[in-house]
């Protein structure tokens, strides 16, 4: 019997120290957020955030990836990643600890929000987009050029991971998220948090019906301004964004 309670015990203590000593990632949901001073009216955004109390991490690296199934006509079962530009450059690659619960500090660098570069998608297979899509690139939302290769029968999907290296032990760790473009929500970050504040989740909706069939693929004046107005009218993001 002793011998059985000190092989749990030893679990339990193993257990405990792993997760301690590996990098303790929240991260958000994929995210639009309305910003009329976008070309398309949104910014497509994640979150992250260190959730340790005492322990910052390091090497902090997101990228993403717009899967299309489809593409490659000669191997329609194939999958072709485009890559999706997060930030602007390079990621800043440190997060600071929270601290406890009862200690926050009021300016803590735990959290930090990045952007997608939606109109700046790379990689060999933007060749094989359909001309009138490729040449509307940096003019088109996300969930517009989506719902139009839906619309041609391709499958899509956005693919995110995101890893960073414990400040202490040195234990690197990976984190990845699979989400369709239907499923993002709409609204703003809740400070200390990686929930979205109130919301709104039928934005793609309110896109197709500002442009059913698809006949112009920019976002008008008006459509910005239906945009404009599900914005909150407070900034509730807390933490740095890129």
């Amino acid at each position: 019997m002793g011998f059985i309670l000190g092989i749990v015990a030893s679990l339990i203590a193993w257990a405990a120290i792993a997760w301690s000593l590996v990098p303790r990632l929240q991260i958000s949901k994929l995210n639009r957020h309305p910003d009329p001073s976008y070309a398309v009216g949104l910014r497509y955004r994640i979150k992250v955030r260190n959730a340790s109390w005492y322990w910052a991490i390091g090497d902090l690296r997101v990228d993403a990836r717009l899967v299309i199934k489809g593409l490659d006509i000669n191997h329609p079962n194939n999958r072709t990643s485009l890559v999706l530009p997060v930030a602007d450059g390079a990621v800043f690659p440190a997060l600071d600890s929270a601290g406890p619960p009862l200690k926050r500090r009021p300016h803590f660098d735990a959290e930090r929000t990045f952007t997608f570069r939606v109109g700046e998608l790379r990689g060999g297979g933007i060749k094989r987009l359909p001309i009138d899509i490729n040449s509307q690139l940096s003019a088109i939302s996300l969930d517009e050029l989506v719902r139009i290769l839906q619309k041609s029968g391709f499958d899509c999907y956005l693919r995110v991971a995101i890893s960073a290296t414990h400040g202490f032990s040195g234990v690197r760790r990976t984190r990845s998220i699979r989400a369709a473009v239907e499923e993002l929500e709409t609204g703003d970050f809740e400070p200390g948090s990686v929930r979205i504040v109130s919301p709104v989740t039928s934005l793609a909706t309110l896109l197709t019906e500002m442009n059913p069939e698809g006949e112009n693929l920019t976002t008008s004046s008006s459509e910005r301004s239906k945009l404009e107005n599900l914005l909150p009218s407070e900034e509730a993001s807390e933490g740095e964004e890129e």
